[in-house]
Order: C-alpha cells, then sequence, then structure tokens
C-alpha cells in the first residue's frame, strides 16, 4: 500500500457546477447546474487551508469557472499563497476585458481551453451550435495578452479525422501547444458510447497519426493518445523479447496519482480521486477538513491500496505476457464498467488494443451510485 502522503501535491478544483454548454462527452454532467455550488466564501477559506497544508498546485475548472461573477474574486485569493495553478475553461465567455484581466494573474501559468474540431460542424456535433465561432473568438481573446494558451481535445468518432487540421489551426491562432485524449466511458459520454467511441482499429490509427503529426511538430502536439501509443511500444519490445513466454514478474496497479498524489474538490465540496471518479466520493468539506478526508476516507485508502493487487491475482490478466510491464490503467474507467477500482482498465490494455473490436463493451456501461453510499470517513 502506498503511504499518505500529508497533503496531495496537486489539488483539481471545480468551482461551479454551472455550464453554458452541454456537452455530449462531459464527464461532470450528473451535477451540471445544480444549485450546490459553494460560495465565494467558502472557496477563499478552503483555498486559505490548502495553502496552510502546502498544497503545490491548484487546477481550476468547472463547469466553466467564467460563469461565476466572483471568480476573479477567487483568482485574487489564489494569487495571495505560493500555489501555482491552472485554469481549464470552454473560452466562449472570455472578453477581451477579461483576457486582460487573466493576463495580470502573475501565478497562472498554463490555459486550456476545449477544442473539439477544426470546423462549426465537427466542434459543434460535440458541444452544440453556435459553440464554435464563441470558442475562436474567445482564444483569440485570450491570445491578445496571454502567451500561455492551449487547447484540448477529446477524440471520437467525430473527429478523429481531423486532428491534423485541428493542429493547423491551432498554430494558425498561435496556440502554445494542442492536447489530444481519448474519450472514456463516463458521465455524459457514457450515453453516447456507441456513436463517440472509436474501434480499437481506429485507435491504432489515431495513435499511429498522432505520432507522425508530433515527429512533424515536435513539443506542439501532445496528450494522452501520446503517452499511451509510447507506452504502448514497450508491449511491442516485449513482444519481441519474450516471444511466447510469459515473465514471472507482474507489475500491481499502478496507473493513477488519484488520492496518492493528488484530488479534486467538487463544485459541492465532495472531494474525489480526481475528475474522472466523480461519483467516488470521499468526504465533503462542508463537513469534514480536508486533511480528515484526505488521510482517513475510505475512498482514498482503496486508491492506495490499489499498488498492492498484482496483475497475477486478476482474472482478466492471467496468461499475459505483458504483466511486468503492465500498470492496470485507468481505475475511473474500471470502475464505471465493473464498479471497482482494483480492476484493469480495458483501454490500457494492449491485448486489447491490437484487437479488432472495441476496447469494452458499450452496450453494459454502468455508472455504481448506489456502492458509493458505502464509504464514509473512517478513523
Amino acid at each position: 500500500m502506498v503511504e499518505s502522503l500529508s497533503a496531495p501535491l496537486d489539488v483539481f478544483i471545480a468551482v461551479t457546477s454551472r455550464c453554458n454548454l452541454a456537452c455530449r462527452h462531459c464527464n461532470v454532467f450528473s451535477l451540471r447546474n445544480s444549485r450546490t455550488d459553494l460560495t465565494g466564501d467558502e472557496w477563499i477559506k478552503f483555498i486559505r487551508r490548502l495553502a496552510e497544508l502546502k498544497v503545490f498546485t491548484l487546477w481550476i475548472s468547472g463547469g466553466e469557472p467564467f460563469m461565476r461573477k466572483d471568480i476573479f474574486a477567487i483568482f485574487g485569493e489564489i494569487e495571495k499563497h505560493h500555489f501555482r495553478y491552472g485554469l481549464n475553461t470552454n473560452g466562449m465567455l472570455i472578453d477581451e476585458e477579461k483576457s486582460k484581466q487573466i493576463s495580470e494573474l502573475e501565478k497562472l501559468y498554463s490555459i486550456f481551453v476545449s477544442l473539439d474540431g477544426s470546423t462549426a460542424e465537427i466542434h459543434e456535433k460535440l458541444r452544440g451550435k453556435g459553440s464554435f465561432e464563441g470558442v475562436i473568438d474567445g482564444i483569440k481573446n485570450l491570445l491578445k495578452y496571454n502567451g500561455n494558451v492551449s487547447t484540448y481535445t477529446t477524440v471520437t468518432r467525430d473527429n478523429y479525422k481531423d486532428i491534423e487540421n485541428i493542429i493547423s489551426l491551432g498554430k494558425s491562432l498561435g496556440l502554445e501547444s494542442v492536447k489530444f485524449n481519448e474519450i472514456l466511458p463516463l458521465g455524459n459520454a457514457a450515453l453516447h458510447l456507441n456513436k463517440l467511441t472509436l474501434s480499437n482499429h481506429q485507435r491504432r490509427e489515431v495513435t499511429k497519426d498522432i505520432k507522425r503529426l508530433r515527429d512533424q511538430y515536435g513539443n506542439f502536439v501532445t496528450g494522452m493518445i501520446l503517452e499511451m501509443g509510447d507506452f504502448f511500444e514497450g508491449f511491442e519490445n516485449l513482444e519481441r523479447e519474450y516471444a511466447t513466454d510469459c515473465p514471472d514478474a507482474a507489475n500491481g496497479l499502478l496507473g493513477c496519482g488519484g488520492g496518492i498524489e493528488k484530488c479534486t474538490v467538487r463544485s459541492d465540496g465532495w472531494v474525489v480521486p480526481c475528475d474522472r471518479l466523480w461519483d467516488f466520493k470521499a468526504g465533503n468539506i462542508r463537513e469534514t477538513d480536508f486533511k480528515e478526508i484526505w488521510q482517513l476516507s475510505r475512498v482514498f485508502h482503496d486508491m492506495r491500496m490499489r499498488s498492492s493487487v498484482s496483475l497475477n491475482d486478476i482474472e482478466e490478466c492471467n496468461g499475459c505476457m505483458y504483466k511486468s510491464f503492465c500498470v492496470g490503467g485507468c481505475p475511473a474507467v474500471s470502475y464505471y464498467l465493473s464498479g471497482s477500482v482494483v480492476k484493469p482498465d480495458p483501454m490500457s490494455c494492449y491485448r486489447i488494443f491490437r484487437d479488432k473490436g472495441f476496447p469494452y463493451d458499450r452496450n453494459r456501461v454502468t455508472a455504481q451510485v448506489d456502492r458509493l453510499n458505502s464509504y464514509e470517513i473512517v478513523p
């Protein structure tokens, strides 16, 4: 079991559930536009607590952060402390005046804007009518005064052939980088998986294309798809080395820092391991001190126990020759597919990745909401 740090290194803060979009792939959609958001004063008090605990880095997200009228007061409190922090936004509410205000934030080191296509036709399939013009205007406004702006693209069946055009658009706009991640069976995306999920053949095609484009554009092109592609190259090398012989050694489930180095605080005060494990509630900062939640919650105990679970003990991994190299993948995917964070993630499985079908059964994705009620703060 991984030992608990006195406090997380990184905390992601969803400052509001309110959003001006209703994206088909939103992983925090279950809380969208609820009336349970923490007040500005509650957030300021919490930020001060994180400063006391010496958390290093914050990420501000939502919902859409700029739906809050007091968002710059929250930024202002962060600026008073030692934190470095980043910002996730859909960009649509950022006019020139807001961009000027953002440029005055000295400790804000990175801004990510969601962009899911190089044209309105493609982008708006995921994010809704009129959203493309708004995001491009927002990016242009940001870039007038800020140089640390990148985009984040969730790759789906709607846009996986548009990746090079997105990169070209990003270059023409003057972005710092463009990031590409796979769609996961979480949140609102779970309702649309049959239309959005890439087949394994398409995933291999996308990985090959993005790696080629990275060779062309260098570090301008980033994201989890590239990281997984590089990781899978190691499996290919292992396959050549061992042929059909399975190494005896097996890793534990090491593929996540949630509850170990980082966590997320939802807009309603619930603390979860990350924004992908949106329903895996560890405790609420309105009721319990954050340090107590971090150190004592059953949820974080389970996350830290994952490293003690050998892949030799997991049925799905029986007979796999890659166990000495694999780390089990993303626990959020295994959680929403099986109800457990101590199962392997099929989207990170090389044996599945090289197959002809899909990474998982898209018709059997269910949220395990009832199970969460058993998780309480424990001594």
